[in-house]
């Protein structure tokens, strides 16, 4: 099977497109979108790349935060993909946003 993604930078007219084209893993499958505080998190599967990963033969759960709305456009304004521990026991993955002001001070954490 061979995967390919839209990713392009910018403004996307709608959700939909900012997920199909603001995230840069391929999204097999949307898991959860949230609103929280003015940022919209989406939870995805995703498609490790072969190329950067070549040892990954797992189905990561992957976080994208976008900010937006149908009228003014969206933007992904986040960390996009996830990080992944494993051991014997268990797989964790955990992202978080993290937003700095101009002056590289730290503005919010999701």
């Amino acid at each position: 099977m061979f995967w390919l993604s839209d990713f392009e930078f910018g403004k996307y007219d709608n959700l939909r497109e900012a997920i199909q084209k603001g995230i840069p893993y391929p999204a097999i499958k949307l898991v959860h979108t949230e609103e929280y505080d003015g940022v919209t998190i989406v939870m995805y599967t995703a498609k490790p790349e072969e190329e950067e990963l070549p040892f990954a033969n797992y189905t990561p759960l992957a976080i994208a935060f976008f900010r937006g709305n149908d009228e003014e456009g969206w933007s992904n304004i986040g960390h996009n993909g996830w990080t992944h521990y494993e051991n014997d026991n268990m797989h964790v993955y955990h992202e978080y946003l993290q937003e700095h002001d101009e002056k590289g001070n730290d503005r919010d954490q999701i």
